[in-house]
């Protein structure tokens, strides 16, 4: 079993326990659900000539890297974020691999800027959860391979109203993106499987990709691998770990916008 199908196992139990806290009555019931969405595509697209968007991202510790900013606050950091120039935040939801909490979502929205709830989403009612809490936009990951699921939660986020990003990492998953008509395709450097990091990832995958707003994910620590994604063809970059783990994301964030030195 890889770390991929031991987290989406260990997701379904924690779904099945949401499920007996809040029904989707009582997330359509929240006030929040009744907010206009804000477009996440529309956030991240680059107009042609212009700068590199940034999805930046929220994210406490991983599976990978163990504690990355521990007691991180969610809110400082998204207003940090969006004071340094980011387009838009992903926000990572998931509990027990990347400590992330599911509160944060609605205080983070009060930010302003779209958000991505990051998160392994294996049902539905994710999608409402999502919805009730504020989110704009949800990941949908590929390499799940769950084609029906993944299909179906595609379907109740277009019904919702959220815009979905669609990840993956290898030529073989790009017929699924293709086929779930998302308004974001992610290229992940980051083998789920190994989490080997490969930014020559992008490059060989373009030529797969569906149609919509194109993001290069894991792996972003320099201006220069900025500009190579640009010059790969890409609208924006989703950066996380480089910059949560820096005294000041805001900082870093600008040094990659071109803004400071690097």
């Amino acid at each position: 079993m890889t770390i991929l199908d031991e987290i989406c196992a260990a997701k379904r139990v924690r779904v099945t326990q949401l499920k007996k806290e809040r029904t989707w009555a009582d997330l359509e019931s929240e006030s929040i659900w009744r907010d206009q969405r804000r477009s996440l595509s529309a956030a991240l697209r680059r107009p042609h000539g212009e700068e590199m968007r940034f999805l930046c991202e929220i994210k406490r510790a991983s599976p990978s890297a163990g504690w990355i900013r521990p007691g991180a606050d969610a809110v400082e950091i998204a207003k940090t974020y969006q004071s340094a120039g980011a387009s838009a935040i992903s926000l990572l939801t998931e509990e027990e691999y990347f400590r992330g909490e599911l509160a944060d979502l609605p205080r983070v929205r009060e930010v302003g800027l779209p958000v991505l709830m990051k998160d392994f989403f294996v049902d539905p009612y994710q999608v409402a959860l999502g919805r009730g809490l504020g989110a704009d936009a949800i990941l949908l990951i590929a390499a799940v391979k769950d084609r029906p699921m993944l299909i179906e939660v595609r379907a109740a986020a277009r019904e919702l109203g959220l815009d979905v990003l669609v990840e993956v990492h290898h030529e073989s998953e790009c017929d699924l993106a293709h086929e779930l008509e998302p308004e974001l395709i992610g290229v992940n450097h980051r083998d789920l499987k190994t989490f080997e990091v490969d930014l020559a990832t992008s490059a060989r995958l373009v030529p797969y990709l569906p149609e919509g707003t194109r993001l290069a994910e894991s792996g972003i620590k320099t201006r220069d691998d900025v500009v190579l994604m640009k010059e790969t063809g890409f609208d924006g970059c989703l950066v996380g770990e480089s910059l949560m783990r820096e005294n000041d994301p805001g900082v870093a964030l600008r040094r990659l916008r071109g803004e400071a030195d690097s």
